[in-house]
């Protein structure tokens, strides 16, 4: 059938294509990325959020808003990202977006929110008990989790 969608194909060749384009790294790297300053963002939409809430200190902006909302967060095209979703597909797309948008430091996190909670206990680098914890310990303060995206305004570049 000519002119037909196929979907999930169509979809993974967007997302391999945005791939192809991007920086793509592991959880523990993109972890330690966030404790050397970079801004830490969730792309999922506010249901996702509800039934598996954002790693802390992240900032949300849905995938769907990230071109029209992203100059609330990081009003400094340099300063270094990294972005998620829930498994990494969505987040591929978006770090693609940042970069045509002009931001010059850009990642994904490879397996999205998945791969950032399989991550084993202590970090090695303090007494948490876990990745997400360093998480927010080393994000608390550049952003505030549960904030509304417009009180991130206030967010400093570096």
């Amino acid at each position: 059938m000519s002119g037909s969608w196929d979907h999930g194909a169509d979809f993974r060749r967007l997302v391999d294509r945005a791939r192809g384009r991007i920086a793509e790294i592991p959880a523990a790297q993109a972890l330690e990325r966030v404790r050397q300053g970079a801004v830490l963002i969730d792309v999922r939409d506010a249901e996702e959020l509800e039934i598996r809430p954002a790693v802390p200190g992240a900032v949300n902006i849905s995938r769907g808003t990230l071109e029209l909302r992203i100059g609330e967060v990081l009003p400094d095209v340099d300063r270094p990202v990294v972005v998620y979703c829930g498994a990494g597909n969505r987040g591929a797309l978006a770090a693609a977006s940042l970069l045509e948008l002009g931001c010059t430091d850009v990642s994904n996190v490879a397996g999205g929110l998945s791969a950032l909670e399989a991550l084993p206990g202590r970090c090695g680098r303090c007494q948490c008990r876990s990745q997400r914890a360093c998480v927010a310990r080393a994000s608390a303060s550049r952003a505030q989790p549960r904030a509304p995206i417009s009180t991130m305004a206030a967010i400093s570049s570096g």
